[in-house]
């Protein structure tokens, strides 16, 4: 990767490709290559330039994304939820 921007849109969830820095006293320099939407609607969705849809809902399973912050919805790409 050659640049910051670029390895924070690899992340795997769109609400997590966000970066923040601390510019100055005053100023914030954000790096939202997916948006923010999601992040400020808690919605978790797979970033398809990183994930596969299998990976993803690995990803759902293990972390227990769901039943640990219940607030946070889920968009599948599938009519299949998976199982808290």
């Amino acid at each position: 990767m050659r640049s910051i921007e670029e390895a924070i849109a690899r992340f795997p969830e769109t609400c997590t490709s966000v970066g923040v820095s601390l510019v100055d006293r005053a100023t914030l320099r954000i790096i939202a290559p997916c948006g923010l939407e999601d992040l400020f609607e808690l919605r978790l969705r797979r970033n398809p330039a990183q994930v596969t849809y299998e990976l993803f809902l690995d990803r759902l399973r293990s972390k227990q994304i769901t039943r640990v912050w219940p607030l946070v919805s889920v968009s599948y790409e599938t009519a299949t939820p998976v199982p808290k």
